[in-house]
């Protein structure tokens, strides 16, 4: 039996034609299906591959393959967090004691508390390296002082607040650049309390030109100090000018966050213009 559909009659001028009308080949395309993939941060993503499994690439859509996690991990559709300053606070807090206490399973209890708390990996795997190698070091100061590295603890007594026993506190580096194209950089620690300080912490190393900011979280206030060409620290005054040791055309000014840099003194007018302001606070 012959799979040629039966005849069909055609009009023609001069009657009906018998003729066969064959089909032309259908075109089937398989339909694509969508996929779940994973990106490097972690978000969730859809991508489009075909059921031909075309090697080439989707030209519209992201495709990533899955990391390996366990279902029960939230942190798989979740991105992590980077390291700031306050959970950095918290967090070492509760690593020195351990540390102190149990140096063996000091790097296990520190990455479960990272865990908790779903900071970055690598950022986790970095801090508890530079505590293990400093503290081997010098068990005295835990932390090394570093822009880039966790900062040292240091314990000062209470200032302008009852009570007995001493505060500790956590100082924090920053550098800033100076601005309009200039050589040099602003050098400055800063600490946060819920009292004053007496002085700036031992375990800071400055130079000429180093400031260090303390701000009482109680009152708002903050103490500046300035580390001097005598190899000294000396606070600085919330009225007159402030030259840099060794930069004379450089002015200390305060943004009302307490953040300094240091200023050239021609362009003092306009800092006090913004001070009147309210957008900063100038020590000069």
């Amino acid at each position: 039996m012959s799979d040629l559909p039966p005849p069909i009659y055609l009009p023609s001028s001069g009657g009906y034609t018998r003729s066969r009308i064959v089909p032309e080949p259908v075109d089937r395309r398989r339909f694509p299906f969508r996929r779940y993939s994973y990106d490097e941060e972690g978000f969730l993503v859809v991508r489009t591959k075909n059921m031909n499994r075309d090697p080439r690439p989707h030209p519209y859509e992201k495709s990533v393959p899955r990391p390996s996690a366990t279902p029960s991990e939230s942190r798989a559709v979740c991105p992590a967090r980077t390291l700031d300053s306050g959970s950095a606070t918290e967090l070492l807090k509760q690593l020195i004691p351990t540390l102190a206490q149990d140096p063996e399973s000091f790097e296990s209890s520190a990455l479960s508390i990272f865990n908790a708390h779903n900071i970055d990996p690598s950022v986790s795997d970095a801090l508890v390296k530079v505590v293990k190698q400093s503290f081997a070091a010098s068990p005295s100061e835990p932390i090394p002082d570093s822009s880039q590295e966790a900062p040292r603890t240091f314990t000062t007594s209470r200032a302008n607040t009852p009570g007995p026993g001493p505060i500790s506190l956590v100082p924090f580096k920053h550098e800033r650049a100076f601005s309009s194209g200039s050589r040099g950089m602003t050098t400055w620690y800063s600490t946060e309390a819920y009292q004053d300080v007496p002085e700036p912490p031992s375990v800071i190393k400055p130079t000429a030109g180093t400031l260090y900011v303390h701000k009482n979280l109680s009152t708002g206030i903050l103490q500046v100090w300035l580390f001097g060409m005598n190899a000294t620290w000396f606070s600085v005054p919330d009225s007159g000018q402030v030259f840099h040791p060794a930069l004379q055309d450089r002015v200390l000014s305060v943004r009302a966050d307490g953040t300094p840099s240091w200023v050239h003194a021609v362009g003092l007018n306009s800092a006090r213009a913004r001070n009147r302001e309210g957008r900063r606070v100038a020590f000069a």
